[in-house]
């Protein structure tokens, strides 16, 4: 079980107090609430550089957070910021079967090579119809 602050604010919006409050005063709660260290985190909204940086790094540390999980897709390699880790989906619709969540698990090592095609698709019929320059930008 991780934290995840106390409000869900964009925390780079935020003051440094009022960041670091939002960072040491959930894991603080928490820990207290399960009479256990909290070492890890889930970064709200969790794209790194717009929604946190290393100031909310620096307030991970401070509160004893180990492992700091974001929204970016990948996965956990040697050698990863362990105050940015990046996550491989594997969660399932209520309809999904066992099955299903099996096939997602056996294609994690390509899977977002094949998410990142089928968006690459899906944007090509825009293109056709000439809202965007040869360039792909729009206007």
């Amino acid at each position: 079980i991780g934290s995840h602050t106390l409000h869900h604010p964009i925390l780079q919006n935020e003051t440094d107090a009022t960041a670091r409050e939002e960072i040491v005063g959930s894991v603080r709660q928490l820990a207290a609430l399960l009479e256990t260290p909290v070492l890890c985190f889930a970064v709200p909204n969790g794209v790194a550089g717009l929604d946190f940086g290393d100031r909310e790094k620096a307030f991970l540390r401070e509160a004893g957070i180990k492992w700091a999980f974001t929204t970016a897709s990948g996965f956990c390699r040697p050698g990863v910021d362990r105050l940015g880790v990046p996550r491989c989906s594997l969660s399932g619709l209520p309809h999904e079967i066992r099955v299903w969540v099996a096939g997602k698990v056996a294609l994690a090592p390509v899977w977002d090579r094949l998410r990142r095609r089928t968006e690459i698709r899906q944007r090509r019929p825009i293109r056709k119809l000439g809202l965007f320059g040869a360039d792909g930008r729009t206007g």
